[in-house]
Parts: structure tokens; C-alpha cells; sequence
């Protein structure tokens, strides 16, 4: 019985010193809980969010094409998203501004970039670019959008102002990840820039290649809409380089 009694009294000093201990975790254990929990609450939302953003940028991407935009690939995708929620909003104005100022910011690095990749083109870029410096919008829109037909010509051999479903087979067959696919689907749609005349709605007044090119529009030539071929060409240019260098 003394051994049983020792063996207690050992036990009972040893929780007495392991106590402290115990109480110690018990409060960080209080502590860590709802952090944990915030922690999970966070992650789940998180993996909701990267589900649903794929489809979130190519709403983004077609209604920006749709008012004649084409992002640059520098873009923040916040950016596409605060885009997306004003052209949702309707609120064309503040959108217009918005990407008015960005490409307005960057067309030093856009001519440059374009006169690197394409030296054989650079008199007819500089040309284009400075036109636009000088505010001859007239001139320098029908210019780009003659490059952005031949730089597209020149690395997909496919016309991208003429529709047949070339641009959607040569995306398809190029066999992409999932967000290279996002981001070429404005070169794989329709959209307001290349629509063709049979499929345009009544009373349409969107920037429009074969209405510039045919004489149709008379009031093209504005600092948006230069500012708007500008971002095409660029977005072209840097969306299809990658591609064409891959085997199909």
C-alpha cells in the first residue's frame, strides 16, 4: 500500500507541475481558435475567388473589347476587375478616363516595344505614333489598324479583321493553359473593332474598322479612339508573339 501511496503522491505532485503548463496551452489554445477559424473562413473565400476568376476576367476582357478597349498585359488584374464593375455600371465615362490616362501614360513604351519586335514596320509606326502626338487622329487610327491587320497576318498568317472562325480554330489548336486562353479570347471573338456590316446592329456608332477603312464614319477621328487602336495594336502584337512561335 505505501508503494500504491507514493506512486499517487507522485502523480499528484507531477500535475501539480504540469499545471501551469496546461493552463498555459488551454489560453493560447483560446487564443489560436478564432484565428484559426478566421484563418479557414479566409482560405475558403480565397479558393472561391481563384474558382470564379477565370470567368470574372472574360466577362472583364469582351466588355472592354465591346466599348473598343484591349488590355495591355502589364494590367493588374485588380485593374480588370475595377474595369469590369464600371462598364457593368454603365459607367462609360469614368472608364474612358480611366484607360484614356493609363495608355496616354504609356505610349512611349508602346511605340518602342512595336519598333523593336517589328524594325521592317518602323517608319510606318513612327508615323502612325506621331500623327497621334500631333492630335491627326484621322490620320493615325486607319495607319494602326492597317498594322494590326498585318502584324496579325504576319505571325498567325489569318486576317484579323475578317471572321470565319480562323482566330477561334488557331487558339484551339495551340492547345493553351486555361488563363492564355482567357486572354486571347478577345482576339478569338467578335467584337465591336471587327464586327462586319451584316452583323451590326442598327444605328451602331462603335469604333469600327470597315466603317473607318470605307468611309462610313466621318467622326472617327478622336483622341479615345486613337488611344483605342493604340491599345489593340499593342495587345496584338504582345498576345500573339508568344503564340506564334509555338508548333502547331
Amino acid at each position: 500500500m505505501k508503494e500504491l501511496d507514493n506512486y499517487f503522491h507522485n502523480i499528484h505532485k507531477m500535475n501539480q507541475a504540469l499545471a501551469p503548463i496546461y493552463n498555459a496551452s488551454k489560453k493560447i489554445n483560446q487564443i489560436i481558435k478564432p484565428i484559426t477559424n478566421i484563418f479557414n473562413s479566409t482560405a475558403f473565400q480565397l479558393i472561391k475567388n481563384l474558382q470564379e476568376l477565370p470567368e470574372r476576367i472574360k466577362i472583364s476582357l469582351l466588355l472592354l473589347a465591346n466599348e473598343g478597349w484591349f488590355i495591355d498585359l502589364d494590367m493588374p488584374l485588380s485593374t480588370i476587375s475595377k474595369l469590369k464593375k464600371l462598364l457593368e455600371e454603365e459607367n462609360f465615362q469614368e472608364t474612358e478616363k480611366y484607360l484614356c490616362n493609363y495608355f496616354d501614360s504609356r505610349i512611349e513604351r508602346i511605340e518602342k516595344t512595336l519598333i523593336t519586335e517589328f524594325p521592317h514596320r518602323a517608319k510606318i509606326i513612327q508615323s502612325a505614333f506621331n500623327a497621334h502626338k500631333n492630335k491627326e487622329y484621322i490620320l493615325s487610327i486607319p495607319i494602326l489598324l492597317a498594322q494590326v491587320d498585318g502584324i496579325c497576318k504576319e505571325l498567325t498568317n489569318i486576317e484579323f479583321f475578317r471572321y470565319d472562325g480562323q482566330r477561334k480554330n488557331y487558339v484551339q489548336e495551340l492547345a493553351l493553359e486555361t488563363y492564355e486562353e482567357i486572354f486571347l479570347l478577345p482576339f478569338s471573338e467578335l467584337s465591336s473593332i471587327n464586327i462586319s456590316q451584316k452583323k451590326r446592329p442598327e444605328n451602331f456608332s462603335k469604333l469600327n474598322r470597315h466603317m473607318i477603312i470605307h468611309g462610313e464614319s466621318l467622326d472617327y477621328g478622336t483622341y479615345e479612339n486613337s488611344l483605342k487602336v493604340i491599345s489593340l495594336i499593342s495587345y496584338i502584337s504582345t498576345i500573339l508573339k508568344d503564340g506564334s512561335s509555338r508548333e502547331l
